[in-house]
């Protein structure tokens, strides 16, 4: 499978990603993200590449403290890409720290020899409950640590 590459090397930045918003490292967040990069919030916001950094890094009330992710599809066009999954984030949102499940997609681009997100649109999912260990043996993707409060 020739795309099997590109999705192996997708999953690492995606790896690199999440870590850079749970160590709050934007240079790290900014390597990922394509210049023209733009996010639709699970709120329904459409914020630019410069507004989601300084989001996820900038303010002390909030924290990205880990994120799992299942049920990702990885999809290659060519130059293009696109990525699908169901993620649950733990966030500090000031006091309180609670789980998102969220289903995201993505649209990669090969840039300069490597990939980088270019759009994003994460969704709110509505039923907790569809957030359930796989049935599989295979583990789901964590990044980060849960909270020790949690």
């Amino acid at each position: 499978d020739p795309a099997a590459a590109d999705r192996e090397l997708i999953r690492a930045r995606l790896h690199d990603l999440v870590g850079g918003m749970i160590t709050r490292d934007p240079a790290a967040m900014e390597k990922v993200r394509a210049s023209d990069f733009q996010t639709v919030t699970y709120g329904g916001r459409l914020v630019d590449r410069t507004g989601d950094i300084a989001a996820v890094t900038g303010s002390p009330a909030f924290e990205v403290k880990s994120v799992t992710t299942k049920e990702v599809d990885i999809r290659i066009y060519g130059d293009a890409a696109v990525v699908r999954a169901l993620a649950a984030v733990i966030e500090r949102r000031g006091d309180k720290v609670e789980t998102v499940p969220i289903r995201i997609t993505q649209t990669w681009i090969r840039q300069n020899g490597d990939w980088r997100v270019v759009a994003d649109q994460a969704t709110r999912v509505e039923h907790p409950e569809l957030w359930t260990p796989p049935a599989t043996n295979a583990a789901p993707v964590t990044v980060g640590a849960a909270s020790p409060d949690r």
